[in-house]
């Protein structure tokens, strides 16, 4: 938890506007109330592929951000940016 704070915080502070866990998640789900619900009423291990898939997908299609040298997808930085603003 406590790294995924520091890569919160760091992505956070690249991009203030975000800083509220309900926009992180929309940004997350870029806006689709569809996917989102699915994730909602999903069991713990669709959720977590879902995941997955929403990360693939991120660098599939170049949604990609550097974080103290490591290149990750929004996803994984809006996740962690989550853990940070709750």
């Amino acid at each position: 938890m406590d790294s995924a704070k520091v890569v919160g915080r760091e992505y956070l502070r690249q991009h203030p506007a975000e800083a509220h866990a309900a926009v992180l998640v929309e940004h997350i789900f870029l806006g689709d109330v569809q996917r989102h619900a699915e994730f909602v009423q999903a069991n713990t291990v669709a959720q977590r592929e879902l995941v997955r898939q929403l990360i693939r997908e991120d660098f599939a299609q170049g949604r990609i951000v550097q974080v103290r040298g490591w290149m990750l997808s929004h996803t994984e930085t809006r996740l962690c940016a989550i853990a940070v603003v709750v």
